[in-house]
């Protein structure tokens, strides 16, 4: 059986190296992604250019712990229907013009071919509210590829 794909986003490697928190929400996210990650040989990992660039940021030890978490996993490789696709989303507004580098994961992840995009966002990607547009616009651009 072949493994799953899986797009790991900053925020899954965010939660799973960060000093234990004292927020209980955080902490029980903190360990459910450290839970998931000891099975992670299950599925075939990748990141992004985008993801490596999001985790560099902020506190230079937490940063360090973050890059160290993602040696050796594959990057996904640019590609410009991933552009035209984050255009699409910002354009039917699934995703807010503030919210580009969302947007971006979520097209790096569709057009590779990704079977799961996991990520604690809540606020512009896992939002089930949210999410309706977000799959009609990928069934649009997936269907106009087609033609």
């Amino acid at each position: 059986m072949q493994r799953k794909r899986v797009y790991l986003k900053s925020s899954t490697i965010s939660y799973l190296t960060a000093w234990p928190s004292k927020d209980i929400l955080k902490l029980a996210k903190q360990e459910s992604t450290k839970k998931w990650w000891k099975g992670r040989h299950r599925y075939d990992l990748f990141v992004s250019k985008v993801v490596s660039d999001e985790i560099i940021r902020g506190d230079k030890e937490a940063a360090r712990l973050r890059a160290e978490a993602i040696i050796g996993l594959p990057y996904l490789p640019h590609d410009p229907l991933v552009d035209s696709l984050v255009q699409s989303f910002i354009d039917s507004k699934a995703f807010p013009r503030n919210a580009l580098e969302d947007a971006r994961h979520v097209a790096l992840a569709a057009v590779h071919g990704m079977d799961y995009l996991l990520t604690w966002n809540q606020t512009h990607i896992a939002n089930p509210v949210k999410m309706r547009g977000k799959y009609e616009v990928l069934f649009e651009v997936s269907c106009w590829n087609l033609r």
